[in-house]
């Protein structure tokens, strides 16, 4: 969550009396993240999220995105809900952005996790997957390998030496995805893509909210656990906490256990979802954004996991 378009507090004054919510008295940018605008906004009648969206592919996805927090609030997931206007709209324009408003949910988001959230987080993933398969999901993934493809063929311009090393090396470990992950025939349905730990949040050790489903697709289950794998059970020096591994995997197969397919594959899993965010972060380093308050990730982080995952199977037992 960046704040890329700046907005005025009294630009909201429709929206908010479109939903009953009284006058808008404050509005504070969320820095965390790094796609789209998010405030915080308190009105009379409490305290919201707001979103400018600012990818056209999620702009085009939101209408998805909202219909599916309502589905997984209604199966008593803490998700987000949105706050529809008086003729039953979640979706407006603001600053030229699509926007939406949802509630907030308490709690803080967890750093780093410990072992138990770990396993309260594999168990609300495994919730969601199975609560999302009723949804009629026809959402690519917008991150697929057709992107890293792109990615990669952009990043190919840059002259800097000490750039071009890692760009080969990029490319010879999607050279290695398209033999070993790409042809999978793993179990799909809805995926969140993106359930890091500051998309979580706790009370103590109890999950309280599930957030930012903005890059949520069709997908393999099992990427979508190595996605929380790689972001929830490893340090930034790449090395892995097999505690953490144990107890996020356990959580998860008790609601949804997995296939032996997809146990064998699992390391390959990780290493598809390191890579993913290893290049998307490296492509922002070579290509920013700019905006009002941007979060920038640094790209080592992820290069450090996938280059452990290259060489050493994930601990599962």
């Amino acid at each position: 969550m960046s704040v890329y378009t700046p907005v005025q507090i009294k630009d909201l004054e429709p929206v908010t009396h479109a939903r009953s919510l009284g006058q808008p008295l404050h509005l504070e940018g969320i820095a965390q993240g790094i796609i789209n605008s998010n405030f915080r906004l308190t009105t009379e009648r409490g305290t919201f999220i707001l979103t400018l969206v600012e990818n056209p592919e999620e702009a085009r996805a939101l209408p998805f995105v909202m219909q599916l927090l309502e589905k997984l609030g209604t199966e008593n997931i803490p998700v987000p809900i949105p706050i529809k206007d008086n003729r039953g709209q979640s979706q407006f324009t603001l600053a030229g952005r699509p926007a939406v408003l949802v509630t907030l949910l308490e709690g803080v988001s967890p750093n780093p996790p410990n072992p138990e959230q770990c396993r309260q987080l594999g168990s609300w993933l495994g919730h969601i997957h199975i609560h999302g398969s009723t949804l009629p999901i026809d959402q690519p993934d917008a991150m697929g390998h057709e992107t890293w493809e792109k990615m990669l063929q952009r990043l190919s311009t840059t002259l800097d030496p000490i750039d071009q090393d890692i760009i080969a090396w990029f490319k010879g470990e999607l050279l290695w995805l398209r033999q070993h992950w790409l042809p999978l025939h793993l179990p799909t349905g809805l995926c969140h893509s993106d359930l890091f730990p500051d998309n979580t949040l706790f009370d103590g050790n109890r999950l309280t909210g599930i957030i930012d489903f903005y890059s949520a697709c069709h997908g393999p289950w099992l990427y979508d656990l190595a996605i929380s794998l790689c972001s929830w059970c490893f340090d930034d020096s790449g090395d892995p906490f097999p505690d953490k591994i144990r107890a996020l995997l356990a959580g998860y197969d008790q609601v949804r256990p997995r296939l032996p397919s997809e146990h064998n594959h699992l390391t390959t899993a990780c290493r598809a979802a390191a890579f993913r965010f290893s290049l998307s972060r490296f492509y922002d380093h070579c290509f920013p954004k700019f905006g009002a308050t941007v979060t920038r990730r640094n790209p080592e982080s992820f290069m450090a996991r996938l280059r452990t995952l290259q060489t050493t199977p994930l601990p599962e037992n």
